[in-house]
């Protein structure tokens, strides 16, 4: 329970842009189920290692995001965490475009399609933008307007800003 609390406030404040803190927060759940042995407990250590990556994508730290994000891939495809491994997913494909590594479509397209396994609008519309990004700079126009119209689709349905802005 206190490590889901310490999720759930390291969100807000990575939200909020308060990334030093969020780190603690992350550390703070990871703590408080380190030794419990639970499956849940490892699903939700799976949920913070996912968000320390987003964390350090938030601080424009490639390198550390991509180690981050590839350590909490593997925890969370370890427990069948969905959503923590297409968060991380996620952070794989943006740190491996800044960084000028391979790899950042198969990602997305990774991430994509476990969003659209869970139903995830907001995740749909990130990871659908992201490929109608690498569509438009390898000049594939067509798939790019698809992309980039699935994902004001998509978007028009969520009620988060950023996610909605972005795509607009």
């Amino acid at each position: 329970r206190a490590a889901v609390l310490h999720l759930k406030r390291a969100r807000a404040l990575e939200r909020a842009g308060a990334f030093d803190s969020a780190l603690r927060e992350t550390a703070r759940g990871r703590r408080a189920v380190s030794g419990v042995g639970s499956h849940e407990g490892e699903r939700v250590s799976a949920q913070l290692g996912s968000l320390r990556a987003v964390i350090r994508q938030g601080q424009q730290r490639p390198r550390e995001a991509l180690r981050t994000a590839m350590s909490a891939a593997a925890e969370a495809g370890a427990v069948e965490g969905k959503g923590a491994l297409a968060r991380a997913y996620g952070v794989m494909s943006w740190a491996s475009r800044v960084l000028g590594l391979e790899g950042a479509a198969e990602h997305d397209a990774a991430a994509l399609a476990l969003f659209e396994e869970l139903g995830d609008q907001s995740g749909i519309a990130l990871a659908t933008g992201n490929l109608g990004s690498e569509a438009y700079f390898l000049g594939r126009w067509d798939d790019a307007v698809h992309r980039y119209e699935g994902t004001v689709s998509r978007a028009m349905g969520v009620t988060s800003f950023s996610v909605t802005g972005a795509a607009l």
